[in-house]
């Protein structure tokens, strides 16, 4: 007979769920859906800003080293831009020295052939700064505005967390409101409790006086009894020798 312990039945369920998630796609959505509902109702609206907020700002200063080679680029371009236009500089010095010295045609047609391709590089060098200034500046400017839209979104979850507080606030106001109302009605139950047992207490005693007869009857009782007490203490008096004394007339 095979027996299952609790870990061995959890180890086989766990691997059930984990076989059902791969390879049954309804129930794997399934699983994402409930899960992913779960995390958004336990988080705030103001920590999901924040969590947002802090990749963002990681990503912007990932950023930041691709904006400096930016800027070291069109900064070398530059340097290179110069060094080429010195270079020209030299050569046209060299070409005047060759000329005043009577240099040979030769050493005259090499120096300006130099001084040509010189320029020629100068031209193509200052093409390639200006494109690497354009670019740099582009994302100098980039850098700016993603800075400007992050303080905005600080700014947002600020709000965002004011309206939280406010909302928190108002939920307990109106917490306290309900119990107050569940309190007065309450305590206007117990009003009606109250008053139902003095109107039970009044029908008692009104049923306890209809037991006894009418007006009438209940007067005729009174008669008979003071008359049967005035009999007994007569009679008393008699067996005792005692002369009662008639109450004065007014």
């Amino acid at each position: 007979m095979i027996t299952f312990n609790l870990t061995t039945i959890l180890v086989l369920a766990a691997i059930a769920v984990v076989v059902l998630y791969f390879t049954w796609p309804a129930f794997r959505q399934m699983l994402q859906i409930k899960g992913g509902n779960a995390v958004s109702g336990a988080t705030k609206a103001s920590e999901k800003q924040r969590h947002e907020h802090q990749r963002l700002t990681a990503e912007l200063n990932r950023q930041l080293d691709n904006v400096a080679a930016a800027k070291a680029s069109a900064t070398q371009a530059e340097k290179d831009v110069a060094a080429a236009e010195a270079q020209v500089e030299k050569l046209t010095g060299q070409y005047k020295t060759a000329v005043t010295g009577n240099a040979s045609e030769d050493a005259k047609n090499t120096i300006a052939g130099n001084i040509a391709k010189a320029k020629a590089s100068v031209t193509s060098k200052r093409a390639a700064a200006n494109e690497a200034a354009k670019i740099a500046a582009q994302a100098v400017e980039a850098l700016d505005q993603t800075r400007e839209a992050l303080k905005d979104f600080a700014d947002q979850i600020q709000d965002t967390e004011q309206k939280e507080a406010l909302t928190a606030v108002l939920n307990t106001a109106a917490d306290a409101s309900l119990a107050l109302k569940n309190i007065k009605d309450r305590l206007s139950a117990a009003g009606e409790a109250a008053r139902q047992a003095d109107t039970d207490l009044e029908k008692a005693r009104a049923k306890n006086d209809l037991a006894q007869g009418s007006d009438t009857d209940r007067e005729i009782a009174q008669i008979e009894k003071n008359a049967a007490a005035a009999a007994e203490r007569a009679r008393l008096d008699a067996e005792l020798g005692i002369t009662s004394t008639p109450p004065e007339q007014k």
